[in-house]
């Protein structure tokens, strides 16, 4: 009896850790804390403060019924550290953005080399609004002062990993490339279907 009683508290003694962790209400998890975890995941703020421009390969899904069978497009992006990233789509090119306003785009602040370095510019007066659990997964959740619903980030308490923004926008598949961990696709629901980007070939500049 007295080995399993000690067996137990073994498990328990593993798992505690892992479970406090991953709930909310813990009393240690702040912003600085889920964004120095997102830091350390994705490779160190060494390894991404030497990247200056990440450049991109892949393809444009755009699946929305409403307009026909979904297509495919050739895509070559260009990140640069603290820029709106360059998008060619089978030969025509534009640059990432939201409006008019001089905001940068969901997808730049997400490949930039060095944008989880930089949370707090493009997402003003960021906060941790507690975990929940989103897509069978518990995750802490950070707002800011615009729209939770296309802005808030949702990072997953298990890995320290970006995995949602918004309501519409999930990002997975990291691989490691140049010793950081980048994002190789990305999937965006809107009204009628779904855009998702698939990166094929992702190579760095560097200091």
């Amino acid at each position: 009896m007295m080995r399993r009683i000690e067996s137990r508290i073994m498990v328990m003694t593993i798992l505690l850790p892992a479970t406090l962790a991953a709930h909310a209400g813990d009393g240690q998890t702040t912003t600085q804390s889920v964004l120095d975890a997102y830091v350390d995941a994705l490779g160190g703020r060494a390894a991404l403060e030497a990247l200056d421009v990440r450049h991109c390969e892949g393809v444009f899904v755009d699946d929305r019924p409403y307009r026909g069978p979904a297509t495919t497009s050739s895509c070559r992006i260009r990140a640069a550290a603290g820029q709106a990233c360059e998008i060619v789509m089978d030969g025509a090119a534009r640059i990432d953005g939201s409006g008019t306003d001089g905001e940068r785009g969901k997808l730049s602040w997400l490949l930039d080399p060095r944008g989880a370095l930089t949370v707090a510019r493009d997402f003003p007066n960021l906060r941790y609004d507690g975990d929940r659990r989103l897509d069978g997964r518990f995750v802490s959740t950070l707002v800011s002062d615009r729209d939770p619903d296309h802005y808030a980030l949702h990072f997953d308490t298990a890995t320290g990993l970006l995995v949602r923004i918004g309501h519409y926008w999930s990002i997975g598949d990291y691989r490691e490339v140049d010793g950081v961990r980048v994002p190789h696709r990305i999937d965006c629901s809107r009204k009628g279907g779904s855009n998702t980007w698939i990166l094929e070939r992702v190579a760095h500049e560097g200091r």
